[in-house]
């Protein structure tokens, strides 16, 4: 099967019907690393997030038969968003004092110019600076959209919001953003608060 060119709604349904594990690998390999960088938003570990993304993908398989999905991308995203906040809540209760520190690894390209490496590592950790003083909610959309590349219905679908509430987050995010970069104040808007 050609990974390219299968869109998700057949990989889902070679999977369904078909019992098509090159189907399933292909889904796999498109979407476990942003599933991944998705629930590690919530749960703060990358390996945690590794192992529930992977999991999403097991149950899929094993429940194929009695699934209906029309949507696959925002059922993947719906799964991982359940499964993380599942491994929250049992792991407040087994963990309450200890300290869960996200690992942020980044990956990064041999440069030529050293200088040029400095620079960009240096607008990188801006941006993501900038990105994480947006508040939560407003953070997983604004990731979801420009890092994973949902659409505002998929995005309102997973976090079971509005389009209209994912439309004024977005808004609100670039918004400062772009203020940010600027530099100009953005004190005044009160809806960072």
């Amino acid at each position: 099967m050609d990974s390219g060119k299968a869109d998700d709604k057949f990989l889902w349904g070679a999977i369904k019907y078909k019992d098509d594990e090159s189907a399933l690998e292909i889904l796999f390999r498109r979407y476990y690393v942003k599933l991944s960088d998705f629930s590690q938003m919530m749960v703060k570990d990358h390996c945690e997030a590794g192992e529930i993304a992977a999991d999403v993908f097991v149950k899929i398989w094993e429940k194929r038969n009695q699934l209906e999905i029309t949507h696959v991308r925002a059922y993947l995203y719906m799964s991982a968003k359940n499964m993380s906040v599942n491994h929250l809540k049992v792991k407040s209760k087994n963990l309450t004092f200890e300290n869960i520190e996200a690992l942020n690894q980044e990956v990064i390209s041999v440069y030529h110019d050293p200088f040029q490496l400095i620079c960009d590592i240096e607008e990188h950790q801006y941006y993501n600076h900038l990105i994480n003083q947006l508040p939560s909610q407003r953070k997983i959309i604004y990731k979801l959209n420009r890092n994973d590349g949902l659409k505002y219905k998929e995005i309102a679908e997973v976090l079971k919001i509005s389009i209209r509430s994912v439309e004024d987050q977005m808004m609100h995010a670039m918004k400062f953003l772009r203020a940010a970069y600027r530099g100009t104040d953005v004190i005044g808007d009160n809806s960072l608060r």
